[in-house]
């Protein structure tokens, strides 16, 4: 019983070959009975062939050591080198994609035929007689065959293609016309500036966790007169000062934090960048001027253990950028939002809170309100849970200080200012700063500024624009916070 159950199996198992095997043929015979009547009057095939479902037909048979491509872009050559690793010859001092160079070469030597028409003589239906793309492949047994790549055929799926000894100019010879899967082919419709490798920088160094250089300079049009340059400096471990600890500090067009915040990604992102695509080779310096690159809108130097400088366009109407890397003539194009680095200012990465110090440094904090005549001292004594604060000889409730302390260190630059102070400006209030170390008092100082805005200066160094707000905050908590009442902070 069980082993007529099997051959029943067996049975129906042929006759859904045969099946699939019969409609595959009357399909392929009713596609070019119908290109040959759009085709003006090319008879029908002799023949229609498909492979059986067990048998591989591979349209170029043997060991490939060089191709030839031919399509609208031009003509290039792929040819095997040392270690079986394909390479452009004509690109050969650019980095080139080796693993889609050798997918190109593994799909053609494994191309299958998924059917044959025989006895064709016009190739114009199956888009042949002016092909999309012409192959001349070199064997290792040094003979020579064609590939020639025309229309998709309607199945969506497969492509014709017609091989031989000749390039296909037969006449009015009979051809041979197979079906191939079109993914198999799509590289050979690729330009050959398009098997460059797209990777421009190199990966940074550290640990993952930290990125690691020298000193980082951006330029170009974007920054005008204010270039930015950005240092690293790892931290000293055995540093007992608590508190924000920060290794990277601009140090130009001004000395400040580097935000950990808004800083660090715009850099990461020179490091490891992939292009989306290349766009040309520069052969000669007067062709940067077609891609924006005789005037770089932007540039970004890196000194580190790897050293790279970055040129780049201002992007387009469609958010590219062309870009190229210094020292080799390739233009890459990206998209803008991979590179977040391309149009940062100073401003725009530096830490915008004034200055942050811990609060067991200080031995005195004085908020002065020129304005009103006003002088808010408090002076700090013990650290941690046993800190005290005291002001006009009064003890301050230690965790409303706290809360008012963080008011202090919220001082930060809101706005962009472009410009100094006017002549002879004076201040409308300050805080000052005086450390337990013996170290040099910091003052935070806020001018008059416009359309409730003051502007904060720190340390006599260059203004920035601070809401008005955080001012009117500042001298009603001082007031508040002596007559014994609650404050919030600032943020």
């Amino acid at each position: 019983m069980k082993s007529g159950v099997m051959k029943r199996k067996a049975l129906n198992k042929q006759i859904i070959s045969l099946a699939v095997l019969l409609v595959a043929a009357a399909a392929l015979g009713i596609v070019v009975f119908a290109l040959s009547r759009e085709g003006g009057g090319s008879p029908e095939p002799e023949s229609v062939s498909v492979p059986a479902v067990d048998e591989t037909v591979y349209i170029i048979q043997g060991t490939i050591n060089a191709l030839t491509i031919q399509n609208e872009h031009g003509e290039f050559t792929v040819r095997r080198g040392e270690g079986d690793e394909f390479r452009i010859p004509a690109l050969e001092r650019f980095p080139q994609d080796t693993a889609a160079l050798s997918s190109l070469l593994y799909r053609l030597s494994h191309l299958r035929s998924q059917g044959t028409l025989e006895g064709i003589q016009n190739l114009a239906p199956f888009g042949l007689s002016t092909p999309r793309a012409v192959i001349t492949v070199e064997l290792e047994d040094g003979e020579r065959r064609f590939l020639a790549i025309g229309a998709e055929a309607p199945d969506g799926r497969n492509i014709y293609v017609s091989s031989g000894e000749s390039d296909g100019n037969t006449g009015g010879e009979a051809r041979e016309v197979q079906l191939a899967d079109s993914y198999d082919l799509s590289n050979c419709f690729r330009r050959d500036l398009d098997f460059l490798n797209l990777a421009v920088t190199p990966a940074s160094g550290g640990d993952g966790q930290t990125l690691e250089f020298e000193r980082i300079e951006l330029g170009g049009l974007v920054r005008g007169k204010e270039p930015v340059t950005i240092v690293y400096s790892p931290l000293d471990e055995t540093s007992t000062v608590p508190g924000i600890r920060n290794p990277y500090r601009i140090t130009s067009p001004l000395e400040i934090n580097l935000s950990l915040d808004r800083g660090i990604q715009p850099l990461q992102a020179l490091f490891g960048l992939t292009a989306d695509s290349v766009a040309a080779v520069l052969e000669t310096p007067a062709s940067r001027t077609r891609y924006g690159l005789d005037k770089p809108y932007s540039i970004a130097r890196v000194r580190g253990a790897e050293s790279f400088s970055l040129i780049a366009s201002a992007p387009d109407d469609t958010g590219r950028v062309y870009l190229t890397l210094e020292g080799r003539d390739i233009v890459y194009t990206a998209a803008v939002s991979k590179l977040p680095w391309l149009d940062r200012t100073f401003f725009d990465l530096m830490d915008r809170l004034v200055v942050i110090p811990f609060i067991d440094r200080i031995a005195e904090a004085e908020v002065i309100d020129h304005e009103r005549g006003s002088v808010f001292s408090f002076a700090l004594s013990g650290e941690g849970d046993d800190l005290v604060v005291r002001s006009d000889n009064a003890v301050i409730d230690t965790a409303q200080f706290r809360a008012f302390y963080q008011t202090l260190l919220t001082a930060m630059y809101d706005e962009y200012y472009d410009g100094v102070l006017p002549a002879g400006a004076a201040p409308l209030a300050e805080i000052l700063y005086r450390y337990r170390d013996g170290s040099p008092p910091d003052r935070v100082s806020f001018y008059p500024g416009s359309s409730r805005r003051v502007l904060t200066v720190f340390n006599g160094g260059r203004p920035f624009y601070t809401h008005r707000t955080y001012v009117d905050k500042l001298l009603k908590d001082c007031t508040e916070i002596r007559e014994g009442k609650k404050v919030l902070p600032y943020l």
